[in-house]
């Protein structure tokens, strides 16, 4: 059985090399992540090039890219020395410019402060340094005191928790990285810190313009994020629970509970939804994890997340390739449990045609045992429509468009492939057919559920559901 929760690789030194990224791509990993914050346009336009390259005369869709941005992350600058702090010592933090690295702690960023709530602390490096903050000096400049100290290193990220921030939802950075994407032709992007369903205009706006889409993910890593949740999910193209930063701005104890109710959220709704953060971190330095560890990857593919996603462990780490492994089989272990129903317990309301086929589509698999859903998609609307209701036949997507196929890497258990058009009815039953038998997904005589669009190219038309024999389709 084909693996369908789909497994993220972030690229970085310890898998840029030419036999490392080959090694990466090797493992059948589902997409490859770009992360803005770490490296240059150049930089991943070689190492895009190098991917697509890789998949040239291949007849597989290849991996998905994923570009990540920075967003408004606050962090430490560059200060060589860094800042080691002691318990209860007083300290200032600010905007670069306000404070300087001798007389406190300056923050890169574009952000303002607006308002100190009670209990306002700061957390640095992932919550390794903790500050209680005792005075709000200005809209640059605060103090606070040392609670849990250290060597605090430059470049290291900063939290602010109950403490209310202008800062913009898509910064100048953001904005020439996300050209950069829609230039290099990539697959999905990652809008980091959303904290409302609005955040989603500037990059529209830059869509618009450029006359080129893109599929966006909302990364959910504030708390203010928490409360738009569902309209944050109906506006973007899916969502990030990104672990890192949430699990520093909300308690350590709720996250499990807030995880469930993104995927849930994003599950409802048909939305793509990807884990991330800390999944193998141990395999950074160890050849295999934690218990621990694997039991969080199994749960998130028990609770419905589409994706998995890996950050140091394939960037930085020493084991990239026996990660990704190590992942493979932890997944494929748990969709293969025979007392785990793989459709979702919560029961989702077919509010459309195209809805109701798609449940349809995956009902009828499941009671005559069939292993194959067919669905023949221009948008991808018609495979993500039968994943959301999370069957047990591996659904393979027929599209005769490459970046459909790629956008559809990242969907819980379709498999894309790329076709000649289609034109009507019959050429679609043949062609589907015929590329299930090339692929031995099915053998003459065996049967697979076919949903469409009519007529062809019509986007979000799902209206069309039959149930072919092979042997009658060649």
């Amino acid at each position: 059985m084909m693996r369908k929760t789909k497994i993220v690789a972030t690229v970085g030194p310890a898998s840029d090399s030419e036999a490392g990224l080959n090694d990466l791509l090797a493992t059948g990993l589902d997409a490859v992540r770009f992360n803005m914050s770490q490296q240059n346009h150049a930089y991943y336009t070689d190492i895009l090039k190098r991917i697509r390259n890789w998949n040239s005369g291949n007849d597989a869709v290849g991996p998905a890219i994923l570009v990540d941005l920075a967003g408004p992350k606050i962090r430490t600058v560059d200060f060589a020395e860094g800042w080691d702090l002691t318990d209860d010592d007083a300290v200032l933090l600010g905007c670069e410019g306000a404070v300087t690295p001798t007389e406190g702690i300056p923050l890169t960023g574009e952000f303002k402060f607006r308002g100190v709530k009670e209990g306002a602390r700061i957390s640095a490096d992932d919550g390794r340094i903790l500050l209680d903050v005792t005075a709000s000096i200005s809209n640059e400049l605060v103090e606070a005191k040392v609670r849990r100290g250290g060597l605090l290193k430059p470049r290291k990220g900063v939290n602010f928790i109950n403490i209310d921030l202008d800062v913009p939802s898509v910064t100048a950075k953001d904005a020439v990285d996300f050209e950069f994407a829609l230039e290099q032709n990539v697959d999905w992007v990652a809008l980091s810190f959303v904290r409302r369903a609005s955040d989603i205009e500037p990059l529209q706006r830059i869509m618009a313009e450029k006359q080129k889409f893109v599929p966006i993910l909302a990364k959910i890593e504030k708390p203010e994020a928490l409360d738009e949740l569902d309209a944050i999910v109906e506006m973007f193209d899916g969502v990030m629970v990104a672990r890192g930063d949430l699990g520093v701005e909300v308690p350590l104890e709720r996250l499990p509970a807030i995880q469930k109710q993104i995927i849930r959220s994003a599950n409802m709704a048909g939305k793509t939804v990807v884990i991330a953060t800390q999944l193998l971190s141990t395999m950074q330095e160890n050849p295999y994890p934690t218990r621990a560890e694997v039991t969080d990857v199994a749960n998130a593919v028990y609770d419905g997340a589409d994706a998995l996603l890996l950050t140091g462990e394939t960037a930085i780490g020493k084991f990239p390739i026996e990660t990704i492994q190590q992942m493979d089989r932890i997944i494929s272990e748990v969709e293969i449990d025979p007392n785990v129903d793989p459709r979702m317990a919560v029961v989702m309301p077919q509010r459309t045609e195209s809805d109701a086929i798609a449940h349809a589509a995956g009902n009828i698999a499941n009671l005559l045992d069939l292993r194959v859903i067919v669905t023949m998609t221009h948008s991808g609307a018609t495979a993500r429509a039968v994943s959301k209701y999370r069957p047990r036949a591996t659904i393979y997507s027929l599209t005769p468009f490459l970046p459909v196929a790629r956008q559809l890497r990242l969907t819980w258990g379709v498999q894309p492939i790329v076709v000649q058009p289609y034109s009507n009815t019959d050429e679609m039953l043949n062609l589907a057919a015929e590329k299930l038998r090339a692929l031995k997904a099915v053998a003459p005589g065996d049967r697979f559920v076919l949903s469409a669009g009519i007529p062809i190219g019509q986007s979000g038309t799902t209206n069309m559901l039959k149930i072919q024999a092979v042997d009658q389709a060649t």
